[in-house]
């Protein structure tokens, strides 16, 4: 199904307002209660992040939609994007970095070592972290004509910083479900039951948990972002992520029109971040 513009700006804010409606919520244990769920935009946490703000999913993917541009996705640009967002705090609405993964900030430094290549992520199975699937929705936007085009280069943005092999099948995968605007009976076996358990769906780090969290997430909400995302963030552990993902989804299924105007209304940045999103779309790359 055709991306529009709406979607595009769905995808990219989407994943901002789960990035920061999960972030006060980040390490918490396993499952809120039904009867105490955050709803809002609160603020706080281990970061002290204002209701709003959001984290390192949502700095990291402006950073690489910076480095796209008419002839495609310029990798040494994104990788000093990030290099650039890690030392001096650029792409971050504090203007300052607070929360970084390791496997991350792993590839990072080894990239201000040695600048003669952009891709510097481990292909350990141990660093498959979410990290490459957290940021992917621009190079899917500037790709919305062009699946071949969008599933590699989502492939590749996530080698600059996470290069297993588990961390590129989901890669593929997620792209390919975002381009398509839905979820894909051929991936059915690495998504979890509808019905399973919200005390059983997995939200640590591990990409394959926060694929299996969002869509999960989304797959209980009644077609409905809200309630998607609601459901995400109090699932416990890697909040500001797996909410991210969720509202990255939920942004492509449902628009933007379908992002409630509460949360809208104090996101940081968020006339930046629609611009964006309707920069890379006109690209039209092809």
């Amino acid at each position: 199904m055709k991306i529009t513009k709406d979607q595009a700006r769905g995808m990219l804010v989407g994943k901002a307002v789960g990035d920061a409606l999960g972030a006060p919520l980040e390490f918490e244990p396993k499952c809120r209660d039904l009867n105490n769920l955050v709803t809002d935009m609160i603020g706080g946490g281990p970061h002290r992040v204002e209701p709003g703000e959001w984290t390192d999913d949502t700095a990291m993917a402006l950073a690489l939609a910076d480095a796209i541009n008419e002839k495609g996705v310029d990798y040494m640009k994104a990788i000093e994007n990030f290099h650039k967002w890690y030392k001096k705090g650029e792409f971050q609405s504090r203007g300052s970095l607070f929360d970084i993964g390791i496997t991350t900030q792993e590839a990072i430094t080894r990239y201000s070592k040695d600048k003669t290549t952009a891709f510097h992520g481990s292909t350990s199975e141990q660093s498959s972290g979410n990290g490459g699937i957290m940021r992917m929705a621009p190079v899917v936007i500037a790709n919305h004509l062009n699946l071949e085009n969008a599933v590699q280069d989502s492939e590749l943005q996530s080698k600059l910083t996470h290069a297993s092999k588990t961390s590129l099948l989901y890669a593929k995968i997620l792209a390919e479900e975002l381009w398509q605007g839905e979820p894909l009976d051929k991936y059915k076996s690495y998504k979890l039951p509808t019905d399973t358990e919200r005390e059983k769906v997995m939200s640590g780090g591990y990409i394959k948990e926060t694929y299996e969290c969002s869509w999960w997430s989304i797959q209980n909400s009644d077609n409905n972002f809200e309630k998607a995302v609601i459901n995400a963030i109090n699932l416990g552990h890697d909040t500001d992520t797996s909410g991210a993902v969720t509202g990255m989804i939920a942004g492509r299924l449902w628009g933007y029109s379908s992002i409630p105007e509460r949360w809208l209304k104090v996101l940081h940045w968020k006339d930046k971040i629609i611009s964006e999103a309707d920069r890379l779309y006109s690209l039209n790359l092809n």
